[in-house]
């Protein structure tokens, strides 16, 4: 998305990939300036008993570890869009501000 990687750019923003660490191993991380907020990986879907599975509490608790100010921009995105989106509800309904969640991942 043009508009993630321009707000990238300024250095104010982080992105949350919220894929598996295998997928992005797999299919990569996106290329990020060195200066700014960085890439953070807090997997919201995991596998569980009856299958893949958003246990939303858990997943914003270490979400809170990583960006206890409410006041980060964030930037989330996943593989194709789905993932994403159940995650930046959460950060919303969570009190996060600014968060941008791309449509297609």
């Amino acid at each position: 998305c043009g508009e993630a990687a321009a707000l990238l750019e300024v250095g104010e923003w982080a992105y949350l990939d919220v894929r598996r660490a295998e997928e992005g191993m797999a299919y990569g991380i996106p290329a990020l300036p060195d200066y700014g907020a960085g890439y953070h990986l807090v997997a919201s879907h995991l596998p569980g008993p009856r299958g893949i599975m958003f246990d939303q509490a858990a997943w914003l608790e270490e979400v809170e570890t990583v960006f206890p100010d409410r006041s980060q921009k964030l930037i989330v995105g996943c593989a194709a869009g789905v993932r994403s989106k159940a995650a930046a509800q959460v950060l919303e309904d969570a009190g996060y501000a600014d968060v941008l969640e791309l449509d297609d991942g």
